[in-house]
């Protein structure tokens, strides 16, 4: 079984894929600087817009929708206080087993 005990585990799942995300925007970005004819992501989001407007309200509606989902993930306490208890040995909070 993986044991994962490390605070900083989940630090390179946080960082990794943000920053993929960046480098390829910036090379796709400039890329299309470069060329005159080229299309960036602004000019992508108007071209999209301009066939079809409510694309612009749903993609906002999805992303908030995602970091609302993701926000309520990561802040809301999971584990209700009466399923928890201190251990006698080592004084670390543990789950109550029913």
């Amino acid at each position: 079984m993986l044991r994962v005990r490390s605070k900083w585990i989940w630090l390179p799942v946080l960082i990794v894929p943000p920053a993929l995300f960046a480098i390829a925007f910036s090379i796709l970005e400039s890329a299309a600087l470069a060329d005159p004819e080229g299309l960036t992501l602004s000019q992508f989001i108007v071209n999209i817009a301009h066939g079809w407007p409510p694309v612009v309200f749903l993609f906002g509606l999805a992303l908030g929708v995602l970091i609302g989902i993701l926000t309520t993930h990561f802040l809301w306490p999971w584990v209700p206080l009466q399923y928890r208890a201190t251990c006698a040995q080592c004084g670390k909070t543990i789950l109550l087993h029913q």
